[in-house]
């Protein structure tokens, strides 16, 4: 979408969020995520382009190897970007920081366009977050006068202790996949929330089987209140629906591992 792009005239969040790398996610995503209209403001776009032009990623990074999935961005991670660029309000002169972030995709789309106080962008994976340091770099010129940093975190409450009750909304994405890190998931969400003022998660998740249900049980067995919404987007929910009937637009479309449910945890 090189053309310049009218007050008027919606944005297309597909091409302007695609990362032009062969090992990005190939679920069909772009089919997924609808067109932005008047919620985003126009002048967004360009931020948005350039953030993406700017994507630096390493197809040599194995994920596995600090207990993460795949190389790329999963659809949870593009819609979770989508969400926030729908709801900048969530954001404004809050202390955000991003969870098993990846390359940081929503993470910078939060710095660049929501006027946050603070964006934390991390990971459990020295190799990628060398890469969202790059990003970061990049895209400085997007920011305004968001502080953006990047941060190792391994979900464990000793290596977080400098920033215990500090963040007014975390957001992760598909970060409930490997079951062995519900505990220490969830005990990380409740330790980086501040406990005075309100403030929460917000997370992006298909359910995986009982992946997800059995997260949300350590989430309530410490004291954390959830809620989940399916539908939190009409035009995302109606081409959902369109591929369970039958779109070939997305071979292999699967509710359970391909749509994100919305969750939102709070003290």
């Amino acid at each position: 979408m090189d053309h310049n792009v009218g007050a008027d005239e919606p944005m297309n969040t597909v091409v302007d969020f695609k990362l032009q790398d062969k090992q990005r996610c190939d679920f069909g995503l772009e089919n997924l995520i609808p067109m932005v209209t008047h919620k985003t403001r126009i002048r967004h776009v360009s931020k948005i382009r350039r953030v993406v032009k700017n994507l630096t990623r390493n197809k040599e990074v194995n994920y596995f190897d600090e207990g993460n999935s795949v190389p790329g961005c999963w659809p949870s991670e593009d819609v979770l970007a989508y969400y926030c660029l729908s709801h900048v309000d969530i954001f404004r002169s809050k202390k955000v920081i991003e969870l098993g972030s990846g390359y940081g995709l929503a993470g910078l789309v939060i710095a660049a366009v929501t006027d946050a106080l603070e964006v934390v962008i991390s990971d459990g994976n020295p190799q990628v977050v060398d890469y969202i340091q790059r990003n970061i770099n990049a895209n400085s010129g997007a920011f305004g006068g968001t502080l953006v940093k990047s941060m190792i975190l391994h979900w464990d409450q000793r290596e977080i202790s400098d920033n215990s009750n500090s963040f007014d909304v975390i957001v992760a994405s598909d970060c409930t996949f490997f079951k062995e890190f519900h505990k220490g998931l969830a005990q990380t969400v409740k330790f980086l929330l501040k406990s005075e003022g309100p403030s929460e998660a917000i997370f992006f998740s298909p359910k995986r089987g009982n992946s997800l249900d059995r997260f949300l049980v350590e989430i309530k067995e410490i004291g954390l209140h959830f809620s989940i919404t399916e539908i939190y987007d009409t035009q995302i929910w109606k081409r959902h629906q369109g591929f369970l009937n039958g779109n070939n637009a997305w071979p292999n479309y699967e509710k359970d591992h391909c749509y994100p449910l919305l969750v939102r945890i709070a003290l």
